[in-house]
């Protein structure tokens, strides 16, 4: 029996025309989805760069007709000042409406992707934790990093450059085709040949760039692991070993930029190599045109200018199906993100119940949990159990034993099959997710703290919960209840030894704590977090860390916090029998079986798992 989880996205690289087909889709999706709304920037930007192409043919014409009225044999010279006037006010002119145009079209794209990128985040907060277990959090990051700066240069720089060509090739070729039809159709076979060699040469790039996001993902993913475990990497010198692993990475990563890179050394140049093919023809068919008298030198100074803004045209045209192909690969691997179902969105479609009120009663019937690992027995195999609202239980057994999945169950981190447990007697299946983590407070094995002072890490436990804003904001936090919460969890005692207090930042996930001191700072958080509401409250074997009298403190605040007649319901994991013993009753795992439950004192005297733990605890093995 097995759970439902979030499906992997595939990372192998499709067929390019799959590619192709999906990136225009997805394309048109971005269009409509981020990019429609500033339709008016766009429409002010393709106004700017039609009249940036009009200027930039009415210089080459200018200059033909100044040197046509230099020509004494075919003019008086009477119109050099009006073309020279009109050349120089059009370059003017060029330089504002080319910046208008790049602003139009840049600013939106900012937008856009900041748009974006915060869609981004939302979905993957909506998801549950197996969707991390099952997606590399470098591979994440890469796709929130570089593929949305991939999507921001497609719809900014490729957009305006392909606008360019658009309005580019007509305009020249328009006046080219005035000038001589014959020499322009010369000089745009070879062009023409240049793009079709680009365009079958799009295909093998466009796998390559998919397989080249997919190795810096995977780079990313490498260098993430072996950040986060720096520590243990310089404590067992392992730091050749780690170097080695991204020197490998990088290889393979570095050998799919160099197979682009030879595809782009081939592919971009071939306008460039042609464009000069096109000037030599101009200068061949045109110069034999001059001499027989069919066409003036100033055409030609013009007409070379008219193809030089053709090459540039079709040049910056190479550029954009390089970020096109990138772009339309990263629309594919962002999009692959955010068509991630939201577990929350379905919730609220499907009409779910909200915690009733009141302590929190939780039952167990043939709960059954497995993770999705082939081959590995479930964590969890037909629990059966109740716990009274108001109540504090304990909860015992050997490493492996499943405590711990039980608690993540509980909080709805991991999904339980219908009808198989029930938290305030709804289905946990039927139940608000939203509902539910409004009203509990966890405290993980694992003490994670923010880079914040000591103080504003306690108030999260209840500030997170005021929606949308930043919630270390001194006017959301309360100094009383903060105060309280530390005394709760026995860090009264640890705050002179506090350069600045509870006002003391305590660096990257508490790295200038104790492990002692960062357990107590997540348990101040939960006290803080049910003094303003919370009333079920889930510990997971957080007492490690601390000594026999802070644990006591610890405990006796906890059961204030269950028998206080607020009806809270309170299941702790430990394995130290002092803190069992004072919960209201104990329910012992074996290889995700319950093998017993009951009163702790009833238990002790039972012979079973308890038991042995009493008689070791009151007969320590000396060394």
């Amino acid at each position: 029996m097995t759970t439902q989880v979030a499906t992997p996205f595939k990372q192998d690289s499709a067929k390019p025309k799959t590619v192709i087909s999906s990136g225009m889709k997805n394309m048109w999706r971005f269009i409509r989805i981020y990019a429609a709304r500033y339709k008016l920037w766009y429409a002010g930007g393709l106004l700017a760069l039609l009249a940036t192409n009009l200027l930039a043919v009415t210089i080459p014409w200018a200059l033909q007709t100044a040197l046509r009225a230099v020509d004494p044999r075919v003019s008086d010279g009477s119109g050099v000042g009006a073309a020279v006037a009109i050349m120089i006010g059009s370059a003017l002119a060029l330089v504002i409406v080319r910046t208008v145009s790049r602003m139009a079209v840049f600013v939106p794209g900012r937008e856009a992707e900041c748009e974006l990128r915060i869609d981004y985040f939302r979905t993957l907060l909506a998801q549950p934790p197996s969707f991390f277990r099952a997606i590399p959090a470098g591979d994440l990051l890469s796709r929130g990093s570089n593929d949305i700066q991939f999507i921001r240069a497609l719809v900014g720089f490729a957009g305006l450059q392909l606008l360019n060509v658009v309005f580019a090739v007509p305009l020249n070729l328009t006046m080219m085709f005035r000038t001589s039809a014959t020499l322009t159709i010369e000089c745009l076979i070879p062009l023409l040949v240049s793009v079709f060699i680009m365009w079958k040469g799009t295909h093998a790039m466009m796998t390559a760039m998919r397989r080249s996001q997919e190795e810096l993902a995977a780079l990313s993913d490498e260098a993430l692991e072996i950040y986060g475990g720096v520590r243990v990497v310089q404590a067992f010198g392992a730091e050749a070993a780690m170097r080695k692993r991204i020197e490998d990475r990088n290889a393979r990563y570095v050998e799919v930029l160099l197979k682009m890179a030879r595809l782009r050394s081939f592919l971009l140049p071939i306008v460039s190599v042609v464009g000069s093919i096109s000037i030599v023809v101009l200068i061949w068919t045109g110069g034999k045109l001059v001499v027989t008298g069919d066409l003036h030198y100033g055409a030609i100074a013009a007409y070379s200018a008219y193809v030089t803004n053709i090459v540039g045209a079709f040049t910056g045209l190479g550029w954009v199906l390089n970020v096109i192909q990138r772009g339309q690969v990263s629309l594919d691997r962002v999009f692959e993100v955010l068509d991630t179902p939201d577990p929350e969105g379905e919730q609220k479609k499907a009409g779910r119940l909200p915690l009733p009120p009141g302590p929190p009663a939780i039952s167990a019937r043939s709960l059954t949990f497995n993770y999705p690992v082939t081959g590995r027995a479930p964590a969890l195999t037909g629990l059966d159990f109740d716990i009274p609202g108001g109540s504090l239980v304990g909860i015992f057994g050997p490493t492996g034993s499943g405590k711990s999945t039980l608690i993540r169950l509980l909080s709805k981190l991991e999904a339980a099959l219908p009808g198989q447990l029930t938290i305030g007697g709804v289905d946990v299946t039927r139940l608000d997710t939203a509902s539910l983590r409004d009203r509990t407070a966890v405290v993980s094995q694992v003490s994670w703290l923010f880079s914040r002072s000591l103080a504003e890490n306690v108030a999260a436990g209840r500030t997170f919960a005021h929606g949308p804003g930043d919630p270390f904001k001194p006017s959301s936090l309360d100094p009383d209840e903060i105060d309280s919460a530390i005394l709760s969890a026995g860090l009264g005692t640890d705050l002179a030894s506090l350069p600045q207090g509870k006002l003391t930042p305590v660096g990257d996930r508490g790295v200038t704590l104790s492990g002692g001191q960062r357990q107590r700072t997540a348990i101040a958080r939960a006290f803080y977090r049910a003094a303003g509401g919370a009333d079920l409250l889930l510990f997971d074997d957080c007492l490690s860390a601390v000594d026999h009298e802070t644990e006591q403190r610890l405990v006796e605040s906890l059961l204030r916090a269950t028998h206080d007649g607020t009806g809270k319901t309170g299941v702790i994991v430990s394995h130290r029998v002092s803190v069992l013993r004072r919960c209201d009753r104990v329910i012992v795992l074996a290889e995700g079986r319950l093998v017993e439950a009951g009163p702790p004192d009833v238990l002790a005297e039972s012979g079973g798992l308890f038991a042995q733990a009493v008689a070791a605890d009151a007969h320590p093995v000396r060394s």
